[in-house]
């Protein structure tokens, strides 16, 4: 039996959500037991599963505290603190007989729950699934460049102890794994195995609906003769969506039919906000904060060309994003910033078209180009469906996770 564990809110949607659950889809397709410690036992996504509750919570300044605590502290001090969560993870390890059970831990706060618990001797181990570069976020942040330096300085920390710890890693991908490893040098004696970040076969095979693709043209006047750009991400200042914006206004000026569709929010809303009213875009600037993930590939059709406006920074150099699978997986004509991991599968650009990552003018070149080419490259498209079927998706028998990791 695989053990999986997350303090993850299963409610809603988001990456390290869709990460987990494809781990699990690569689970269930390989015949491999499993079961997962969730707090969100009543979540639709979670309905199908074998979950188990946990019925531990932490808001999120406890989960801060938390963290830094077990970057600069001695576990004892940690246990003083934190003395009624260290009460309530015995009793759950207790419940489960888990004091001989490694657990998979995919999120940054479970991830220290791995560790923590170890230390207590609460789990016999954890495995660690490391897809992103919590560090790198803060190294990267221009304000508040004291507090952010602080943080990252504490998150390098705790990368250290938690993996150096661990008994198992599952890295996103080769580059992921060989920098961790020049990090962290004890993670060359752990045992470790690359799965990247894939789509399940559900979102492959996902079709339009009709009937809703129509209401949304409805609700926001989206009409025929308009030419249509895409975006759904996070709103944050590597995830460049105001590289877009100023793209988008620089198109605007010589296509006056040109549209953008902006879904999702985050720390540069307000900035994505003023931007749109500073340049007089109210009426050709569509915002939606949020989608059903299942739902996503309806909002798809509206577009002429999908953007994935990454800027460039390490981690995104390192591994290809979701959105940007989920992009392919439309048939639509996608732009994505040419990073070495996305060029390993995009040669020749015979899936998408690349631009130079953080260079909003590229972009702009870019998004004309798809517009003056539309015909051509929609044609050149069509069949990206069906290599993300064939080469990235989590159901494949390529990542038997018990086999790497002797577990079950």
């Amino acid at each position: 039996m695989i053990n999986f564990f997350t303090m993850r809110d299963f409610t809603h949607h988001g990456g390290g959500m869709i990460r987990i659950l494809g781990l699990l889809s690569t689970l269930e397709y390989n015949c491999e037991e499993y079961r997962i410690f969730s707090n969100s036992t009543g979540a639709e996504s979670l309905s199908r599963l074998n979950v188990e509750n946990v019925d531990i919570y932490f808001s999120k300044n406890e989960k801060r505290i938390f963290q830094l605590c077990i970057s600069f502290l001695p576990i004892f001090i940690v246990n003083f603190i934190f003395s009624k969560k260290l009460k309530e993870l015995k009793t759950f390890s207790s419940q489960f007989k888990l004091d001989n059970e490694t657990l998979v831990c995919c999120e940054y706060l479970d991830l220290s729950l791995g560790y923590y618990m170890k230390k207590n001797n609460l789990i016999g181990g954890y495995v660690c699934d490391i897809h992103g570069l919590v560090p790198n976020e803060f190294k990267t942040k221009k304000d508040r460049k004291v507090y952010n330096y602080i943080r990252y300085q504490a998150a390098k920390l705790l990368d250290k102890r938690v993996f150096s710890f661990s008994d198992g890693i599952i890295y996103a991908s080769l580059a992921m794994k060989t920098f961790m490893e020049n990090q962290i040098s004890k993670l060359k004696k752990i045992n470790s195995t690359i799965i990247p970040y894939l789509v399940s076969i559900d979102k492959v095979d996902s079709s339009v609906d009709q009937v809703k693709l129509q209401e949304i043209k409805d609700k926001y006047n989206i009409l025929t003769d308009q030419e249509l750009v895409f975006f759904a991400g996070s709103f944050k200042e590597l995830g460049g969506v105001m590289d877009l914006m100023q793209a988008f206004y620089k198109v605007k000026l010589k296509r006056p039919n040109l549209i953008l569709i902006l879904i999702g929010s985050g720390e540069d809303t307000e900035q994505v906000k003023s931007y749109i009213e500073k340049n007089k875009l109210l009426d050709c600037v569509v915002h939606i904060p949020k989608v059903n993930y299942s739902e996503l590939r309806t909002y798809q059709e509206l577009a002429d060309v999908i953007v994935c406006p990454d800027r460039y920074n390490l981690y995104s150099n390192m591994i290809i994003h979701l959105k940007y699978i989920d992009s392919l997986v439309s048939n639509k004509i996608v732009i994505n910033g040419d990073f070495e991991a996305v060029k390993e599968i995009n040669t020749e650009q015979h899936l998408s078209i690349n631009f130079k990552p953080s260079d909003f003018h590229d972009l702009a070149s870019k998004i004309d180009y798809c517009l003056n080419n539309k015909v051509q490259l929609e044609s050149k498209f069509k069949n990206n469906a069906n290599y993300v079927k064939r080469n990235l998706v989590y159901q494949s028998s390529s990542y038997k996770i018990s086999s790497v990791f002797k577990l079950g």
